[in-house]
């Protein structure tokens, strides 16, 4: 075992001195310049290696990130609408001036319309579907 100042010592005189002046060096201040040259490129390209690690950790966690925001922020407005969709529906049903044998019509028709009620329809399947059903293990309901 070397003291850490004397092997940035010898690492610096190792990077310092070309491949002749190091042969021309006597065998025992040779060898240990070339180990110590070799474990400090090694814990650097190790350092380095580790680094380019965390920043492509970094980069798939922050595009990960994002996508859920964006995911959360399309059910969020799936939601609203759908909560909507319900005001409305509660509307039509308790008006007591509306006849019940109108409210279907009302419903499918002008008032809601069936795009609107295949839509509402599309988003509860799409939510289903992407739970594969994990919503029941987390306490999830769709």
């Amino acid at each position: 075992m070397m003291p850490t100042e004397r092997r940035r010592f010898l690492a610096t005189v190792g990077r310092r001195l070309t491949a002749q002046a190091l042969e021309r060096r006597d065998p025992q201040g040779r060898y240990p310049i070339l180990l110590t040259v070799l474990a400090q490129s090694a814990t650097e390209a190790l350092d380095e290696v580790v680094q380019l690690f965390d920043q492509a950790i970094s980069a798939r966690e922050s595009k990960a990130e994002r996508k859920m925001r964006d995911a959360l922020a399309a059910r969020g407005r799936a939601g609203e609408d759908r909560q909507t969709l319900l005001d409305d529906l509660l509307a039509i049903i308790t008006d007591p001036a509306v006849p019940d044998e109108q409210i279907g019509g009302l419903i499918r028709g002008d008032r809601i319309g069936w795009p609107r009620l295949r839509s509402a329809v599309a988003q509860a399947a799409a939510r289903s579907r992407a739970l594969h059903g994990f919503g029941r293990l987390v306490g999830v309901s769709v």
